[in-house]
């Protein structure tokens, strides 16, 4: 490869201490030396932190660190993209983690299609028993009719990776948002171009009895459909997207009883 882009990576994290090594290992074993590491540790009570200094003390040239109080999700990726300086920008939580060579594919494919702002990949899950939901939201070609979105958030955050400059002109993840806001930030992003899609598996999400997923699916929908009532207006569009969540819901409640 005759060049690369640099990547700007930032795990926000919070009481996830068993998955936290996986995280940050799964971005150091990319090998792609033009990266910056950002974690933002809002004062975990279960030793996340003794992980976070550690690692930065091996590798102090690409790890840099923060343990605070912040006001969430969004909050610290606010703070840490501003203290970023790569020309692609990409946030994995503390229980989800990259696949390998994820970076070089993701930085050829930025190279070979100048126009792409944002890029999403494929998405496995973590137990696998629960691939085939994200299969199911993958096989739409949201990304040739973007207003799919509205119907549904397709789009999983782990493999999702943005231009620097396109933050300029979508502002900052909304602070007041618990669960979606990266929701939010995708329909504002679809307001200035649609996702390019790479159906190569880039990241994996894992799906944990302490995620937010898991211990609070119901308030996480019914955020979601706050944040597409902003964007769109379609009473038809936003009768389907209702019920989609509410179908997902039962779905979801299901699985755990009987998994």
């Amino acid at each position: 490869m005759s060049k690369r882009l640099k990547f700007s990576i930032v795990t926000p994290s919070y009481n996830q201490v068993d998955s936290l090594p996986q995280t940050i290992e799964s971005v150091i074993s990319q090998n792609y030396s033009h990266l910056e590491y950002f974690i933002y540790d809002a004062k975990s009570q279960d030793g996340s932190d003794r992980i976070i200094r550690k690692y930065s003390k091996k590798y102090p040239n690409l790890i840099k660190y923060q343990i605070k109080i912040d006001r969430g999700q969004p909050d610290a990726l606010n703070k840490a993209f501003f203290k970023t300086s790569g020309d692609i920008f990409a946030f994995i939580n503390s229980d989800d983690y990259y696949l390998p060579n994820a970076f070089n594919t993701v930085s050829q494919y930025f190279l070979d299609h100048p126009d792409c702002q944002w890029l999403v990949g494929d998405c496995q899950t973590n137990p696998k028993s629960f691939s085939w939901t994200f299969c199911l939201k993958e096989l739409l070609p949201y990304h040739c009719f973007p207003k799919l979105l509205y119907l549904f958030n397709f789009i999983n955050q782990p493999a999702v990776f943005i231009r620097r400059g396109v933050f300029k002109k979508t502002g900052r993840f909304d602070i007041n948002l618990n669960y979606c806001f990266d929701y939010d930030f995708w329909l504002r992003l679809l307001k200035i171009s649609p996702p390019h899609r790479l159906k190569i598996p880039l990241a994996a999400f894992r799906i944990s009895n302490t995620s937010k997923g898991s211990t609070a699916f119901v308030k996480q929908f019914s955020e979601d459909y706050l944040v597409v009532k902003k964007y769109c207006t379609n009473s038809i569009i936003l009768a389907i997207h209702y019920l989609l969540d509410r179908l997902i819901i039962i779905s979801y409640a299901f699985l755990k009883k009987h998994k």
